[in-house]
């Protein structure tokens, strides 16, 4: 029995321990029942309880929240919840005080209770309850584990938890899918109690959990616990580390391995037994696995508890380790050789077996396919032999079950004579698939591994015409399914969403087009010539086919599917850009234009969309001189189609379709653009007003998961053709507000709405109307009670104001500081929610960028009182320092301080100065926040930058009483050296890097008294594990400010030549290929991240994308060619430093050296 002296260890003055808040046992029954009772039946609201109202519902969750910091015995009345079904629990599980200490006692089961109260007992015995109450258990168990200090009840909670995985005498009826979930949840309570205790205080855990899976088998309606069992034993391998590795391996693996290769067990059981097995295979790959094909020589940022800060003797402890290391991989490599023959056995004898029905039970095939899958990613080098073989069984499986997929799947009804319910889809007890095609797809995954490893790629590549057979497979399974065919007459608009999406969604159609995508860029040349290869194939089976039968579908899906394979792949395109030759593209778009766009919207929908997209994704290509000679008249007749079929009378797809092609013909180089709308004479701008007005039309006629299309493209419109907009800017404002607040809490469709708003805010006609108009409104939302109820909304009109702040002209900002500023400083002072503060910090810069003095002078009337503006706002600043202020939400405060001190100095006196200063360095001495530190520190380095270094050195020795640092000197310099390697972005690196390069120049001593934390680099056997601690030791600053000069240098070459890459990078929606230097305009086929957004959403360079950043002088700086002169001129100066600095340089930070000093 639980005894409740056991729950926590009361002081000596009877009172708990400060771990455990409150009384340690209820202080009378009524307590006991009234707090029970109140779980109970906030489990039963959040359960979906009858009745329960969203007001309910939300008191529900306010009184769990509170339940453990009141109720110490919280989690023993979780287990009576989630436990109740269980006969031995259920007659001696109680709560009992026996201590001396507290003269209270109870010894009453809950059992009893349950049993007096019908209501709870009707509640109580509900699956989803239970399973709610075991998923709150898990949770408990996560946060308060650590904080139960008596072994007896962490002993009676490890006791009591496996029960949860047995069958119940309450659960004959209960669905299979309730008993997974209920055991599932227990499964993941073991596991967390299993990562502290297993296996020095839970030995016999792995013997319990294989007990209870043979107890499930001596009776087949309890099936389900043996299931539940062996997903326990799945989830507690997850949380093992190489430690428990040579401990459990040898026991659990040929274990699950015979019950894997038991023919008379159910396929779900192998299939679960053969999962424990991967978690097994996938932690010893940790240790004793294929080395990657690339080094990491990334720094790995690992939070302070997994530090050993304290300075190490380099030699002793890597030469320990590395006999630790290399002991344990030669145990884990005899482990493995132990097994592995049986293993690839049992898994090859199934992947060799086609599926012939597709109503088996697929669940083992898969868990095989699966299995082998991480097999061959982990110790595929070392099993290149057992790989043929894999590659081989795999191709025949996929060859025999194509007919059977075509068959059902790709056939209408009428055409195969099986109904398309005959393959409806199939889960496990876990809600997994395990129907026919979810095999299929784990089969070409295993293949796309193979593909993507640089060394077992080579063995499909040997043999040209393995490549060109299997690429045509693929093609016949890229064929449109029927349920596809029923999801556009059912809803369009997902089928959309999903189609163009083509890599979010997961089917056997998007698995092919992965794997043919992996093929063109692995085999280069050779992936090309089989993708033509196997197109041209099957559009002569089309033609034949449709020869055969003009009315069946097989002809067009199969010419759908040889369409959209040559159409949606970035390498195919550049291939054509380097080779024109090899492909007749100017033929094949006559053929569309003179054939597939002009077949039956309503007959042929699917053809004619396919024809729109493949058409628009080859306009750049058609449109360059360098490859064909430009028929004016052919983008003509395209751009009429696509306008044309953008009109209401078509249906959603083809419209949706058809304005994401309009778009890409806006995207056009400018003279070819503008000879194109020149062609239509005096009808252009009525055109070009039509386009807009359907694209609008189309905002309001579709829902949210096709949403993006029109909005980029409008913002594609906008931004090639401002001067169309503007007659219809207020409709557009307008329009776009309202999809603003219908869509509030889609973050992703707000922020395609802002880039609207982003690309009307440049149009100067067009700004002061969003200033004078949009401004106000917002304002007014700001201090209505929609803050309350409306988050997200509230965060995307704080985008959309910075949006329109930063595009203002100065003479505007008046309306802005009269009607925003005061709102914003009231959501300011009122709340501390890190989205909202950040964004209304990012809005505050703005106004200072733009406004300038302005708001030195500006008054506004707050409380009846009328207040500066300036006042308020380095009050809002003081705020954000506060120490105890969230780091999170206050991270941007950095930016806002710089941008204070360069656009309004002479509004600010040495005083306010040094008090902001001293508040910046006393919270960063105690921030452990990344972006927080590396706001604060952007501030030292742009002051840096612009004043005398030496004076800012005396001003931060001034600073004392801090945390752990001497001075504020030692904290900025500290705390900046060892986060400059984390720091985002090009920008930030250009500031940084350099202002560190003046700091060096200063040859200051003071320095010389800073030292920084540094990971110990081990020469190592070459692996990080789970149990695995990272080694810091102290060096000096100057030491490590010369490395982390040199690591500058290197991240910028390396995005120098990121930036080379992506410039002939291709979205994988549109269409294009690569540009030269001097070509001005931007190619269609990066329309949504370059304009569409505002460009730059290849690059994570946080500068490029921030306008006030990008008119800083120091952007313009070529640290390329400024950090090597810094380093010679420093390391003429400082020639002692070069011996010590090899000594820590990787040889990579070496090879950087030497070129900086050539």
């Amino acid at each position: 029995m639980l005894s409740g002296s056991s729950i926590g260890s009361p002081s000596l003055h009877g009172q708990p321990s400060s771990s455990m808040q409150g009384a340690v046992v209820p202080s009378s029954l009524e307590e006991l029942q009234r707090e029970f009772s109140t779980l109970v039946q906030c489990l039963f609201k959040l359960g979906g309880g009858v009745g329960s109202s969203p007001q309910q519902v939300r008191e529900a969750e306010s009184e769990l929240i509170s339940f453990p910091g009141r109720c110490p015995y919280y989690g023993v009345l979780l287990l009576h919840v989630s436990l109740y079904a269980y006969l031995p629990f259920r007659n001696n599980f109680c709560i009992n005080q026996g201590d001396n200490f507290i003269n209270i006692s109870i010894h009453f089961p809950l059992y009893q209770l349950i049993e007096q109260e019908q209501q709870l007992k009707s509640v109580i015995i509900s699956p989803a309850i239970r399973q709610l109450a075991a998923v709150l258990l898990k949770g408990y168990i996560k946060s308060h584990w650590n904080n139960i200090q008596s072994p007896q009840l962490k002993k009676q909670f490890k006791d009591a938890l496996p029960l949860g995985l047995m069958a119940s005498d309450l659960e004959v009826e209960v669905p299979p899918s309730f008993l997974s979930k209920i055991n599932t949840a227990f499964g993941m309570s073991i596991a967390e109690v299993a990562e502290h205790e297993f296996p020095e205080e839970w030995g016999d855990l792995i013997q319990i959990l294989i007990n209870i899976y043979e107890s499930g088998l001596v009776n087949h309606h309890h099936y389900a616990q043996s299931l539940g069992s062996l997903k326990c034993l799945s989830l507690v391998a997850q949380h093992f580390s190489d430690k428990h590795t040579v401990f459990v391996f040898p026991v659990l693996v040929p274990y699950m391995l015979n019950v894997a290769s038991n023919t008379q067990l159910p396929d779900l059981i192998r299939a679960k037994a053969l999962t424990v097995c991967s978690e097994m295979f996938y932690l010893i790959a940790m240790v004793a696995g294929d080395p990657s094909d690339e080094a990491d020589d990334e720094f790995e940022y690992v939070n302070d508890g997994d530090h050993e800060s304290e300075d190490v003797n380099e030699d002793d402890n890597t030469q320990d380790d590395s006999k630790i290391d290399e002991k344990l991989i030669e145990e884990s490599k005899k482990m493995l050789s132990s097994v592995i023959g049986q293993t690839l056995n049992l898994i090859l004898g199934e992947i060799s077996n086609p599926i012939t029905n597709v109503n088996s039970d697929c669940s083992f095939k898969m868990e095989c396919v699966k299995t082998m899958n991480i097999l061959v990613k982990e110790f595929g080098k070392s099993l290149q032999d057992a790989v043929i073989h894999v590659l081989q069984s795999t191709c025949t499986s996929l060859s025999s079950e194509y007919e059977i997929y075509f068959k059902h799947a790709i056939l209408s009804p009428n055409e195969s004579g099986i109904a398309t319910s005959q393959i409806a889809e199939r889960f496990d007890t876990e809600g997994e698939s395990i129907n026919f095609t979810t095999v299929i797809c784990q089969q070409i995954e295993l293949l796309a591994t193979i593909v993507c490893s640089r060394q077992l790629s080579k063995i499909l590549s040997s043999n040209k015409n393995n490549l060109a057979q299997l690429t045509y497979l693929l093609l016949g399974y890229c064929q449109l399914p029927q349920h596809l065919m029923e999801l556009w007459e059912d809803n369009p608009e997902q089928f959309v969403s999903e189609e163009d999406n083509q890599f979010s969604s997961y089917s056997i159609r998007t698995s092919c087009l992965k794997l043919l995508e992996d093929f063109n860029e692995t085999y280069d040349t050779l992936g090309i010539e089989s993708l033509l290869d196997a197109y041209n194939k099957r559009m002569q089976e089309s033609q034949s086919l449709y020869i055969q039968n003009p009315n069946s579908s097989t002809w067009w899906k199969l010419r759908e599917a040889s369409l959209m394979t040559i159409s949606s792949f970035t390498e195919f395109r550049d291939h054509i850009e380097d080779n024109p030759k090899v492909f007749d593209l100017v033929s094949l778009i006559s053929q569309l234009l003179d054939n597939d766009l002009n077949v039956s919207s309503e007959h042929l929908p699917f053809l004619k969309s396919r024809a729109i997209q493949c058409s628009s994704y080859f306009l750049n290509q058609i449109s360059n001189p360098k490859l064909f000679t430009v028929n004016l008249d052919m983008i003509k007749q395209l751009f009429i189609t696509y306008v044309n079929h953008m009109a209401e009378n078509q249906p959603i797809p083809i419209r949706l379709y058809s304005c994401q092609a309009t778009a890409r013909v806006f995207c056009l180089e400018k003279p070819l653009l503008d000879s194109l709308l020149s062609s239509f004479g005096a009808s252009r701008d009525e055109l070009l007003h039509g386009i807009l007005a359907s694209m609008c039309k189309l905002v309001n006629d579709i829902g949210e998961e096709p949403m993006y299309i029109p909005l980029e493209s409008i913002a594609v419109f906008v931004n090639f053709l401002p001067q169309v907009v503007i007659p219809h800017s207020e409709t557009v404002i307008s329009i776009m507000l309202t999809q603003l607040s219908k869509f509030s809490n889609d973050r992703t469709i707000a922020s395609d709405i802002i880039n609207v708003f982003d690309k009307l805010a440049e149009i100067p006609e067009t700004e002061a109307q969003l200033v004078n108009n949009v401004i106000p409104k917002i304002s007014q939302i700001f201090i209505s009670s929609a803050t309350a109820t409306a988050p997200d909304f509230i965060e995307n009109l704080l985008d959309l104001s910075h949006t329109i702040i930063v595009h203002a002209k100065k003479e505007d900002m008046l309306t802005v500081l009269n009607t925003l500023y005061p709102s914003l400083m009231n959501l300011g002072f009122s709340n501390e929610e890190p989205s909202w503060i950040q964004k209304i910090t990012e809005c505050l810069r703005s106004i200072v960028h733009v406004g300038e003095e302005m708001i030195v002078q500006h008054r506004f009337i707050s409380q009846q009182h009328q207040v500066s503006s300036f006042q308020f706002l380095l009050e809002y600043i003081a705020r954000l320092l506060q120490p105890n202020f969230s780091d999170s939400a206050a991270f941007g405060v950095g930016e806002l301080v710089t941008e204070i001190f360069a656009k309004l100095s002479t509004a600010l006196n040495i005083d306010i100065i040094g008090q902001i200063i001293k508040a910046c360095v006393l919270k960063l001495s105690i921030s452990n926040d990344l972006l927080f530190i590396q706001s604060i520190v952007f501030i030292f380095a742009k002051l840096f930058h612009h004043q005398d270094v030496v004076k800012m050195f005396s001003l931060l020795e001034s600073i004392s009483n801090l945390k752990d640092y001497a001075n504020g000197l030692t904290c900025v310099l500290s705390k900046w050296a060892h986060n400059q390697q984390f720091f985002f972005g090009l920008y930030k690196l250009k500031v940084t890097s350099t202002a560190l390069a003046k700091v060096l120049q200063t040859g200051d001593p003071r320095l010389a008294s800073v030292n920084v934390l540094m990971e110990v680099k081990e020469p190592t056997t070459g692996y990080r594990t789970r149990s695995k601690k990272i080694k810091e030791r102290q060096v000096p600053f100057v030491l490590y400010a010369f490395m982390l000069l040199i690591d500058a240098y290197i991240r910028a070459l390396e995005a120098k030549e990121e930036e080379k890459n992506e410039a002939t990078l291709e979205g994988m929606m549109y269409g294009g290929g690569g540009f030269d230097d001097e070509d001005p305009f931007v190619p269609q086929d990066e329309y949504l991240n370059q304009l569409a957004q505002g460009g730059g959403d290849f690059s994570d360079d946080e500068g490029d994308e921030d306008p006030l950043s990008s008119k800083d002088p120091i952007n313009s700086i070529d640290i390329e060619t400024t950090l090597p002169e810094v380093m010679k001129e420093l390391c003429s100066v400082n020639q002692q430093v070069l011996p010590h600095l090899e000594k820590i340089l990787t040889d990579k930070q070496k090879q950087a050296l030497q070129q900086m000093l050539q």
